[in-house]
């Protein structure tokens, strides 16, 4: 018996989120941040990429796994909007200013929120 039930959504936002990883900086400040070593700028991003990754990778592996509906959807909200929020707090003041990485991250939290939908409405209602 398999543990697993890939979703396409989920396999996509993996690797989304594996060639995010890959491609570095998410921005134009924290890419120029990352090449000045004596940088005084604070930038947001700086160390809350792995945190979104994170996020959206465990929300992803979870969604693979075989579990009830209620704890993979739990899981994949908490994970895309958790992921959804950083992203769009941590570009506030540096709008326009975006790299790949950035949407990748986006479109990797809309797959997983879109998951979220297409679980949560396939669910049917028991009767108590």
């Amino acid at each position: 018996m398999s543990w697993v039930k890939p979703s396409w959504q989920s396999v996509l936002a993996i690797a989304l989120c594996l060639i995010a990883f890959a491609l570095g900086a998410m921005t134009k400040p924290e890419a120029a941040a990352l090449a000045d070593p004596a940088a005084t700028l604070a930038y947001p991003y700086m160390g809350a990429k792995g945190l979104i990754i994170g996020l959206l990778l465990i929300a992803a592996l979870v969604s693979i796994a075989k579990l009830t509906p209620l704890v993979e959807a739990i899981v994949l909200f908490t994970g895309a909007h958790a992921a959804a929020w950083l992203l769009i707090k941590g570009i506030a003041g540096f709008e326009g200013t975006a790299l790949a990485p950035y949407f990748l991250l986006l479109a990797a939290a809309w797959l997983l929120a879109w998951r979220c939908v297409a679980l949560l409405s396939s669910l049917r209602p028991t009767q108590g």
